[in-house]
């Protein structure tokens, strides 16, 4: 059976853009200017890679996520999908409410 392998990311194609889109069961979008704060813990399990938004913590969680945070804080990150190929894998996306 052959699986076919897709990018859990896409970029821009052209230069960069002001919102990320993350792909769940809807499609959500947040403004890059509200991200405040991206760390990337990396474990023998894998990686997870928290998001900062104003109001809003987005936790990517798979493997190989390094690459996709380095697009991400240049602004070339359009969307983000649950997705995988040989160098990133997401498996899943998770939103939390921040209270402060």
């Amino acid at each position: 059976m052959n699986s076919t392998a897709e990018l859990p990311y896409e970029l821009h194609t052209h230069g960069s853009g002001a919102f990320v889109i993350f792909n769940v069961a809807d499609q959500i979008a947040f403004p890059l200017l509200t991200l405040g704060r991206a760390t990337l813990r990396t474990t023998q399990a894998g990686d997870e890679l928290r998001l900062e938004f104003q109001d809003v913590e987005v936790v990517l969680e798979g493997r190989g996520l390094a690459s996709m945070l380095d697009h991400l804080l240049a602004g070339r990150v359009k969307r983000v999908s649950c997705a995988h190929d040989h160098t990133c894998h997401i498996t899943a996306i998770l939103f939390t409410e921040l209270t402060r």
